[in-house]
């Protein structure tokens, strides 16, 4: 996920947000990345923060309004910066899965993201939006829906 959002030219906090059935609360420790447990405490699955480098991870319980998981846990993942261009990878986890060697190479236009498995490399291409007039850091459909 590349979440590209810029309020104005400031800095300000923002935070990446994870709804989860449950975590390894000791992997919280490392500060950028979790593994997702599901309700019988089996790990079923990852989440990595590739960018930006430095995030503070906090989680806290919720309850929901309806069931299955009424009650679980939100992972916050914050920073504080004009755009933190936030890149989570969400990854499955069966117990013997291979983490991948990743890099972010950031560019004028984007950032490339390649994910080196065994075997495999992966290569993910994601553009900046482009500022247009409207709200400030509104895309194209966002300004046309805002008209209506």
């Amino acid at each position: 996920v590349h979440d590209d959002i810029e309020k104005d030219d400031a800095p300000h906090r923002y935070e990446f947000i994870v709804h989860v059935p449950a975590i390894d609360e000791s992997s919280i420790e490392a500060g950028s990345g979790v593994t997702v447990r599901d309700p019988e405490q089996r790990p079923i699955g990852a989440v990595d923060v590739l960018s930006p480098t430095t995030v503070q991870a906090s989680v806290e319980e919720f309850t929901a309004c309806s069931e299955p998981y009424r009650t679980h846990r939100i992972l916050r993942f914050a920073t504080t910066a004009v755009n933190p261009h936030f890149l989570v990878l969400f990854r499955p986890l069966p117990a013997t899965a291979a983490e991948p060697d990743t890099t972010v190479a950031e560019q004028s236009d984007g950032r490339e993201v390649t994910l080196r498995w065994p075997g495999l490399v992966d290569t993910i291409t994601l553009p900046n939006h482009v500022a247009m007039s409207g709200a400030p850091g509104a895309r194209r459909w966002l300004r046309r829906w805002l008209r209506s």
